[in-house]
């Protein structure tokens, strides 16, 4: 949030100026971007007035509890479990990493929706299979491979539909498997 009252000659004889904060405060807390932006770079620290909007928003109310807050949060994570909202799983997924540092229930509906959160939940939370989201990963073919190789650690049959569309990971997942013959 820029202060335009640092670009006047005299910023005192200006109208509002007693009261920029407030002002800044108000006009910061009519968006989640803005509101986080607000407590981040001007206040350092916890923005009362802007919490209710940012917990609107997936991506800041994660954001607000991981780099603001360094806690978890309740008041977000409302909008982080709500599956119908785009992209609640991805930010989901973060805050589990990264704010709980373990699984988290409650989210996993969301989270298992979208590949590329479902295989990081499973890969960097759970660290073994999530059931909930190899419906989605089976349907990517990069993240299916990963899935195999790294989760299962062997044949996913679930997933190779997926993978035998695309030749580059069908490449890929056939070497992996001949590794495991191998052995």
């Amino acid at each position: 949030m820029s202060d335009l009252f640092k670009y006047h000659a005299n910023p005192e004889s200006l109208e509002h100026f007693a009261t920029r904060d407030k002002l800044n405060a108000k006009v910061a807390a009519t968006s989640p971007e803005s509101a986080y932006r607000y407590a981040n770079d001007v206040l350092k620290g916890r923005f009362l007035l802007g919490e209710k909007i940012i917990a609107s928003d997936p991506e800041y109310a994660y954001r607000y509890a991981r780099y603001i807050l360094k806690r978890r949060w309740p008041m977000g994570e409302k909008v982080l479990t709500d599956a119908t909202i785009k992209h609640a799983g991805v930010w989901a997924s973060y805050y589990a990493e990264d704010v709980l540092k373990r699984r988290w229930p409650e989210a996993e509906k969301a989270i298992g929706r979208d590949a590329r959160c479902a295989y990081r939940y499973a890969e960097k939370v759970i660290k073994g299979r999530f059931p909930l989201g190899e419906k989605a990963i089976s349907k990517d073919a990069h993240f299916a491979v990963e899935y195999a190789k790294n989760i299962i650690k062997g044949r996913w049959p679930m997933g190779e539909k997926a993978i035998h569309q695309y030749g580059g990971h069908y490449r890929d997942y056939k070497e992996f498997l001949s590794t495991l013959e191998d052995s």
